[in-house]
C-alpha cells in the first residue's frame, strides 16, 4: 500500500511539473506490479496504460487524474481508510504558488482517499487563491498574471461544481495542466519567493 501512495504522489508531482516522461515511468512501474490477474485492478491498469503511453501534457494529466480517481474508488470499494493530516491553509503573506500547491494537494487527497471534504477544501482554496493582475499593495508574486485569469477562472468553476469521480478527474486534469503550463512559462517570474 505504501508503494501505491508514493506512486500517486509521484504522479501528481510529475504532472504539475509537466514531466510527461516521469508520468510514463511511474505508470509503467504500476503496470509491472499489477499485471492482469486481479479484476479489482483492471480500471487502475487501464488508466496506468493510458499514462504510460501519454505523449503530451494534456493526455498525461488526464491519465494521471483518472488513475488517482481509480485509487480512490478501490479504497472505497475495499473499505480502506487513509488517515489525512490536517494542513492549515497558507497565510495571506504566502506566495501565490504555495496557495495553489495547498489547493492541488487537497484535491489530490479528495481523489485518492477519496474524501469529498478534502476535495471541497481544495476547490475552495483554489478559487480563493485567484488574484488576477497585481492589485495595489499586492506583491507581483502573489497575483496571477492577467493572461491566465480567464482560463484559471473557468477551471476553478469546473472544480467547484464537480461532484462525481469522473467529473473531478477531468477537472483535476485541467488543474494539473494549468499548473505545469504556469511552471514552464512563469517559473522565472514567480519562482519560490
Amino acid at each position: 500500500m505504501r508503494g501505491h501512495f508514493s506512486d500517486a504522489a509521484g504522479l501528481k508531482l510529475a504532472a504539475v511539473s509537466g514531466d510527461v516522461v516521469s508520468v510514463n515511468t511511474i505508470a509503467e512501474s504500476i503496470l509491472s506490479r499489477h499485471a492482469g490477474d486481479d479484476p479489482r485492478y483492471h480500471p487502475l491498469e487501464a488508466a496506468a496504460k493510458e499514462a504510460a503511453g501519454a505523449r503530451d501534457l494534456p493526455g498525461a494529466s488526464l491519465a494521471v487524474a483518472r488513475l488517482l480517481s481509480h485509487c480512490g474508488e478501490c479504497h472505497r470499494n475495499e473499505g480502506i481508510t487513509l488517515e489525512l493530516t490536517e494542513h492549515p491553509p497558507p497565510t495571506p503573506q504566502t506566495p501565490l504558488v504555495l496557495h495553489y500547491a495547498h489547493a492541488v494537494d487537497r484535491m489530490w487527497e479528495g481523489l485518492v482517499v477519496p474524501s469529498p471534504s478534502a476535495w471541497e477544501r481544495g476547490a475552495e482554496r483554489f478559487g480563493a487563491a485567484l488574484v488576477c493582475g497585481a492589485p495595489a499593495g499586492v506583491p507581483e508574486h502573489h497575483a496571477l498574471p492577467s493572461q491566465y485569469c480567464n482560463s484559471t477562472l473557468a477551471i476553478s468553476g469546473a472544480v467547484r461544481v464537480a461532484t462525481t469521480a469522473d467529473e473531478r478527474a477531468v477537472a483535476y486534469a485541467d488543474v494539473l495542466s494549468m499548473c505545469a503550463h504556469c511552471h514552464e512559462t512563469l517559473a522565472p517570474t514567480v519562482g519560490h519567493h
